[in-house]
């Protein structure tokens, strides 16, 4: 990545990118409420999960189920368990819930942005990535 010293970005400052003007004998390990607030707002984060939920879309024509395995498999190399599953379609329910009582029409673009949005800020998902 192009680093300029005097425009850093708050994404990766965010994760202890190293200042440019100095060196570091190691890296330093935090993890900081800013580090979640900056996943959960970040517009690059945001745009990651469309890219991702539009090609979940085009390359899964099945249900909840395959899409679920396949976000699992691409996200976190292994397949989902039963119990990951149902939390899922859980999540993927109250999504559809909530955009119904907003009187908002829940696509499937919508949720699944929504979803994938949510692996990202996993706990796993951070540290396997």
């Amino acid at each position: 990545l192009e680093v300029r010293r005097n425009f850093q970005d708050p994404f990766m400052m965010a994760f202890d990118r190293p200042l440019p003007v100095t060196s570091y004998g190691r890296r330093n390990v935090t993890n900081v409420p800013a580090q979640s607030l900056i996943l959960l707002n970040d517009p690059f984060v945001t745009e990651m999960a469309t890219r991702t939920a539009d090609l979940l879309l085009k390359q899964v024509s099945g249900g909840d189920d395959d899409r679920i395995k396949w976000v699992y498999n691409r996200c976190f190399s292994r397949p989902p368990s039963g119990s990951e599953i149902r939390e899922a379609k859980a999540l993927m329910e109250q999504l559809r819930k909530t955009y119904a009582g907003k009187g908002t029409k829940a696509t499937p673009e919508i949720l699944w942005k929504d979803y994938l949005h949510t692996v990202f800020n996993l706990k796993s998902f951070i540290f396997l990535s």
